[in-house]
Protein backbone atom coordinates (compact mmCIF):
# COMPACT_ATOMS: atom_id res chain seq x y z
CA UNK A 1 0.00 0.00 0.00
CA UNK A 2 2.85 2.37 0.86
CA UNK A 3 4.36 1.65 -2.56
CA UNK A 4 1.18 2.81 -4.31
CA UNK A 5 1.03 6.02 -2.29
CA UNK A 6 4.70 6.66 -3.06
CA UNK A 7 4.04 6.03 -6.76
CA UNK A 8 1.09 8.46 -6.78
CA UNK A 9 3.16 11.12 -5.02
CA UNK A 10 6.00 10.68 -7.52
CA UNK A 11 3.63 10.96 -10.48
CA UNK A 12 2.03 14.07 -8.98
CA UNK A 13 5.49 15.52 -8.38
CA UNK A 14 6.46 14.77 -11.98
CA UNK A 15 3.41 16.66 -13.24
CA UNK A 16 4.29 19.61 -11.00
CA UNK A 17 7.88 19.71 -12.23
CA UNK A 18 7.05 19.09 -15.89
CA UNK A 19 3.35 19.89 -16.34
CA UNK A 20 3.25 19.18 -20.04
CA UNK A 21 4.29 15.56 -19.52
CA UNK A 22 0.66 14.51 -19.76
CA UNK A 23 -0.16 16.98 -22.53
CA UNK A 24 1.18 15.65 -25.80
CA UNK A 25 1.19 18.23 -28.53
CA UNK A 26 1.97 18.55 -32.19
CA UNK A 27 3.42 21.34 -34.24
CA UNK A 28 1.63 21.67 -37.58
CA UNK A 29 3.68 23.70 -40.04
CA UNK A 30 1.79 24.98 -43.07
CA UNK A 31 3.22 25.59 -46.52
CA UNK A 32 2.69 29.36 -46.10
CA UNK A 33 4.95 29.34 -42.99
CA UNK A 34 2.20 29.53 -40.37
CA UNK A 35 2.56 27.26 -37.35
CA UNK A 36 -0.34 25.73 -35.45
CA UNK A 37 -0.20 23.72 -32.24
CA UNK A 38 -2.65 20.96 -31.40
CA UNK A 39 -2.98 18.45 -28.63
CA UNK A 40 -4.53 15.91 -30.99
CA UNK A 41 -4.98 15.71 -34.75
CA UNK A 42 -6.39 13.26 -37.27
CA UNK A 43 -6.74 12.99 -41.01
CA UNK A 44 -10.15 12.78 -42.59
CA UNK A 45 -10.80 13.00 -46.30
CA UNK A 46 -8.52 15.65 -47.74
CA UNK A 47 -8.04 17.49 -44.46
CA UNK A 48 -6.03 17.42 -41.25
CA UNK A 49 -8.42 18.12 -38.37
CA UNK A 50 -7.62 19.15 -34.79
CA UNK A 51 -9.32 20.57 -31.71
CA UNK A 52 -9.04 24.20 -30.66
CA UNK A 53 -10.76 26.14 -27.90
CA UNK A 54 -13.47 27.16 -30.37
CA UNK A 55 -14.13 23.70 -31.79
CA UNK A 56 -12.65 21.62 -34.60
CA UNK A 57 -10.45 23.21 -37.25
CA UNK A 58 -9.67 21.63 -40.58
CA UNK A 59 -6.73 22.40 -42.88
CA UNK A 60 -6.30 20.97 -46.37
CA UNK A 61 -3.63 18.25 -46.49
CA UNK A 62 -1.95 20.07 -49.38
CA UNK A 63 -1.48 23.12 -47.12
CA UNK A 64 0.38 21.12 -44.45
CA UNK A 65 4.16 21.05 -44.84
CA UNK A 66 4.90 18.80 -41.84
CA UNK A 67 3.55 17.61 -38.51
CA UNK A 68 5.94 16.89 -35.66
CA UNK A 69 5.80 16.39 -31.92
CA UNK A 70 6.27 19.57 -29.92
CA UNK A 71 7.47 20.62 -26.49
CA UNK A 72 4.73 23.26 -26.29
CA UNK A 73 2.06 22.29 -23.77
CA UNK A 74 -1.35 22.21 -25.43
CA UNK A 75 -4.46 21.08 -23.66
CA UNK A 76 -6.78 18.94 -25.71
CA UNK A 77 -10.08 20.76 -25.64
CA UNK A 78 -13.10 18.81 -26.74
CA UNK A 79 -15.74 20.97 -28.39
CA UNK A 80 -18.64 21.89 -26.11
CA UNK A 81 -21.84 19.93 -26.57
CA UNK A 82 -24.34 21.94 -28.61
CA UNK A 83 -27.24 23.43 -26.71
CA UNK A 84 -30.65 22.00 -27.61
CA UNK A 85 -31.85 25.35 -28.98
CA UNK A 86 -28.82 25.58 -31.29
CA UNK A 87 -29.38 22.06 -32.53
CA UNK A 88 -33.03 22.79 -33.34
CA UNK A 89 -32.10 26.02 -35.09
CA UNK A 90 -29.41 24.29 -37.16
CA UNK A 91 -31.81 21.45 -37.99
CA UNK A 92 -34.45 23.95 -39.12
CA UNK A 93 -31.84 25.73 -41.25
CA UNK A 94 -30.65 22.50 -42.84
CA UNK A 95 -34.16 21.33 -43.73
CA UNK A 96 -35.02 21.75 -47.36
CA UNK A 97 -37.22 24.79 -47.89
CA UNK A 98 -39.99 23.81 -50.27
CA UNK A 99 -41.70 27.23 -50.24
CA UNK A 100 -38.86 28.88 -52.17
CA UNK A 101 -38.77 31.75 -49.69
CA UNK A 102 -35.54 32.81 -48.05
CA UNK A 103 -35.38 32.33 -44.27
CA UNK A 104 -36.08 35.57 -42.36
CA UNK A 105 -32.96 37.52 -41.45
CA UNK A 106 -32.29 38.28 -37.82
CA UNK A 107 -31.73 41.97 -37.25
CA UNK A 108 -30.43 43.85 -34.25
CA UNK A 109 -32.99 45.81 -32.26
CA UNK A 110 -33.91 49.19 -33.66
CA UNK A 111 -32.68 52.28 -31.79
CA UNK A 112 -35.70 54.48 -31.04
CA UNK A 113 -33.64 57.69 -31.14
CA UNK A 114 -32.48 56.95 -34.67
CA UNK A 115 -36.00 55.98 -35.75
CA UNK A 116 -37.38 59.21 -34.25
CA UNK A 117 -34.75 61.18 -36.14
CA UNK A 118 -35.56 59.32 -39.37
CA UNK A 119 -39.29 59.98 -38.91
CA UNK A 120 -38.58 63.68 -38.29
CA UNK A 121 -36.55 63.83 -41.53
CA UNK A 122 -39.37 62.03 -43.32
CA UNK A 123 -41.87 64.60 -41.96
CA UNK A 124 -39.73 67.47 -43.20
CA UNK A 125 -39.44 65.72 -46.57
CA UNK A 126 -43.24 65.41 -46.83
CA UNK A 127 -43.46 69.18 -47.29
CA UNK A 128 -40.31 69.43 -49.44
CA UNK A 129 -42.18 71.00 -52.36
CA UNK A 130 -43.14 73.99 -50.23
CA UNK A 131 -39.71 74.50 -48.60
CA UNK A 132 -37.38 77.30 -49.61
CA UNK A 133 -34.21 76.38 -51.46
CA UNK A 134 -31.95 76.95 -48.44
CA UNK A 135 -34.28 74.79 -46.30
CA UNK A 136 -34.08 72.01 -48.92
CA UNK A 137 -30.29 72.19 -48.89
CA UNK A 138 -30.33 72.01 -45.07
CA UNK A 139 -32.69 69.01 -45.21
CA UNK A 140 -30.39 67.30 -47.69
CA UNK A 141 -27.38 67.89 -45.43
CA UNK A 142 -29.31 66.60 -42.39
CA UNK A 143 -30.28 63.46 -44.31
CA UNK A 144 -26.65 62.91 -45.34
CA UNK A 145 -25.49 63.38 -41.74
CA UNK A 146 -28.10 60.86 -40.54
CA UNK A 147 -27.01 58.35 -43.18
CA UNK A 148 -23.35 58.78 -42.22
CA UNK A 149 -24.14 58.25 -38.51
CA UNK A 150 -26.03 55.06 -39.27
CA UNK A 151 -23.26 53.71 -41.49
CA UNK A 152 -20.44 54.72 -39.11
CA UNK A 153 -22.21 52.96 -36.25
CA UNK A 154 -22.34 49.85 -38.49
CA UNK A 155 -26.11 49.64 -38.24
CA UNK A 156 -26.79 49.80 -41.97
CA UNK A 157 -28.14 46.25 -41.95
CA UNK A 158 -30.69 47.21 -39.27
CA UNK A 159 -31.81 50.37 -41.03
CA UNK A 160 -31.50 49.12 -44.60
CA UNK A 161 -35.14 49.94 -45.45
CA UNK A 162 -34.79 53.44 -44.01
CA UNK A 163 -31.54 54.02 -45.88
CA UNK A 164 -33.14 53.01 -49.17
CA UNK A 165 -36.03 55.37 -48.46
CA UNK A 166 -33.53 58.08 -47.49
CA UNK A 167 -31.69 57.72 -50.81
CA UNK A 168 -35.01 57.96 -52.65
CA UNK A 169 -35.94 61.12 -50.72
CA UNK A 170 -32.50 62.55 -51.49
CA UNK A 171 -33.02 61.94 -55.21
CA UNK A 172 -36.37 63.77 -55.05
CA UNK A 173 -34.81 66.73 -53.24
CA UNK A 174 -32.05 66.85 -55.84
CA UNK A 175 -34.68 66.87 -58.62
CA UNK A 176 -36.56 69.74 -56.90
CA UNK A 177 -33.31 71.71 -56.54
CA UNK A 178 -32.44 71.15 -60.21
CA UNK A 179 -35.89 72.29 -61.28
CA UNK A 180 -35.26 75.50 -59.33
CA UNK A 181 -31.94 75.98 -61.11
CA UNK A 182 -29.72 74.97 -58.17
Amino acid sequence: MKKYILLIVLIALAFCIYPSAGLASYKITLTNGSVLYAGHYWKEGGQVLFYTAGGIVGVEKDSVKKIEESEVAVRVVAPPAPKPAETEKEAAFEEEDISGEAPPEEKAPVDNKLMDEFNALKGRYAVAGSLATDELITLSKDMTAFRDRVLESRLGFVYSDQLVELYSMGDEIEAILKSRGQ
